[in-house]
């Protein structure tokens, strides 16, 4: 065909003829620069080529060339923190710290692929300043060897880590441990380096918030995570049967405090602690609607009852209940009706 006979001729005629526009890439100092680019076109019968100027855009940092390997990196000081602060994560952190204990062989188990556990060789040492204390581990003999019973240091790059509920700082090929004379320029002004380590805030174990206890009268609809103290009044205890043929057991008390009182659902183990007259200690527990409007004070299974006598004093109120505590069992407010308010 005629197409098929002038192909060839028509595509190095556009080939020739054809110029074609680029942006082209250019590096400079402060900003902006030149460079040259190609471009590419789409001709009616094959491709032109051609050449173009175009103009970019370069990075710099006022100073020096981004590509000059000789020219002065700033450095970023180290931010340093107390040992409060500090939490497991793969973050670094800078202290300083007073060492307490010092152990040069030692050991620790150490989880890997498929399940297997091995033993490595270790320094410890206890550390810590004014806000507490805790394990510092390190693979490198010759950082754990820097160390000396009553020294302060810094710890340079080190890590928080965690297994389970233990935690311990962790110097590895990247940390430094550096005696706190050698560094002070580092430290800011106001960052304190006058103390003396704190040994009865161990801070290696997981530490439990404490928690916040409410009265009755603090109680609303849909609310959850509830700590409260309350005595026992009268405790009713009924089975009911399943859909698959089994019964469960379902307890109905009613607690409370001076405040007042309110009506509680428990299962499970936690009917055996409901007695009547009993003072208890409810945590996380939450209120549900019933009837749809009336509230319950739900313990479930992820809430815990116990005794007020196996609690840990530290943990109650000053001014918690006991069991000569006179309970208001006239402000039951399991007796209000809620009703919900549409939003205007």
């Amino acid at each position: 065909s005629l197409r098929g006979r002038l192909g060839p001729f028509l595509q190095c005629v556009t080939s020739r003829n054809m110029s074609g526009r680029g942006a082209g890439r250019g590096k400079g100092a402060k900003g902006y620069g030149k460079g040259k680019g190609k471009g590419y076109q789409e001709a009616p019968y094959g491709r032109g080529r051609g050449k173009g100027k175009g103009k970019g855009k370069g990075k710099g940092n006022g100073k020096a060339h981004d590509d000059d390997d000789d020219a002065p990196t700033e450095k970023t000081l180290p931010t340093f923190t107390k040992l409060k602060d500090v939490k497991p994560g793969t973050r670094s952190y800078d202290l300083v710290v007073q060492v307490a204990e010092v152990t040069l062989d030692s050991s620790r188990t150490e989880r890997r692929r498929a399940g297997r556990t091995i033993t490595v060789k270790c320094g410890e040492a206890i550390v810590g300043d004014e806000t507490g204390c805790i394990l510092l581990t390190t693979r490198q003999q010759d950082k754990a060897e820097i160390l000396t019973e009553g020294a302060y240091y810094a710890l340079l790059n080190v890590k928080m880590r965690r297994v389970q509920e233990t935690f311990w700082i962790d110097v590895d090929n990247w940390s430094a441990i550096k005696p706190l004379d050698e560094c002070r320029f580092l430290i800011p002004e106001d960052f304190d380096t006058n103390f003396t380590i704190n040994k009865d805030m161990d801070r290696t174990k997981k530490m439990p918030p404490k928690p916040v206890f409410c009265e009755v009268d603090g109680l609303e609809p849909e609310k959850k995570g509830v700590h409260i103290i309350c005595k026992v009044l009268e405790v009713k205890t009924e089975e009911r049967s399943r859909l698959d043929g089994t019964t469960t057991k379902t307890a109905t008390a009613t607690v409370g405090d001076k405040k007042g009182c309110i009506v509680l659902i428990a299962r499970g183990a936690h009917i055996d602690v409901l007695k009547q007259d009993a003072v208890l200690v409810i945590f996380n527990a939450h209120i549900e609607m019933y009837n749809k409007g009336f509230m319950r004070l739900v313990v479930d299974r992820w809430s815990d009852m116990k005794p007020l006598e196996s609690v840990q004093k530290d943990l109650l109120p000053a001014d918690h209940v006991t069991s000569d505590t006179v309970v208001d069992a006239k402000a039951n407010k399991s007796e209000i009706e809620w009703v919900l308010q549409e939003e205007r």
